[in-house]
């Protein structure tokens, strides 16, 4: 691709990601953090809140992403990965279609897996970075008075 294309569809790429974040802001009154940790022509790594508020909504409105073009990766590989390994959560979001098609896709094995812990350890869809923390904070717990009862 040659590099006016590929400025071009960045281009092109960044104005319906922010077509998406207004539709998000029109709804929710949530203002993002400015910016991308990534952007490429194909794929932009969307900043999002702490919570992950833009990442979950895009979940949940899949027919917008649909209207513009749009495929978004799981939150759990971006936001609950990012409080995880103690990073700033982003939403990801792709003109290049998965190979499922579907417009929430896993982007590794390790995100299947990890969605898998998540729902069985009692934690929900949309939960704040402080909820999660809270149950880690018990779970660390009861690991440490297992190993004493030891």
């Amino acid at each position: 691709m040659n590099t006016k294309r590929a400025v071009e569809d960045t281009r092109d790429l960044e104005r319906r990601i922010e077509a998406v974040v207004t539709a998000f802001r029109a709804e929710t009154q949530i203002d993002l953090p400015t910016g991308y940790l990534a952007l490429t022509a194909e794929t932009g790594d969307r900043r999002d809140t702490v919570d992950g508020d833009f990442a979950w909504w895009c979940t949940r409105h899949e027919a917008v992403l649909a209207q513009h073009g749009l495929y978004t990766e799981h939150p759990i590989g971006t936001v609950i990965r990012a409080w995880t390994d103690g990073g700033e959560p982003w939403c990801r979001l792709t003109v290049r279609a998965p190979a499922s098609h579907l417009r929430i896709f896993w982007a590794d094995d390790r995100a299947r897996a990890d969605w898998q812990v998540f729902r069985d350890t009692g934690h929900v869809p949309g939960m704040t970075y402080a909820a999660w923390a809270a149950e880690a904070r018990k779970d660390t717990v009861k690991k440490k008075a297992s190993r004493d009862e030891l």
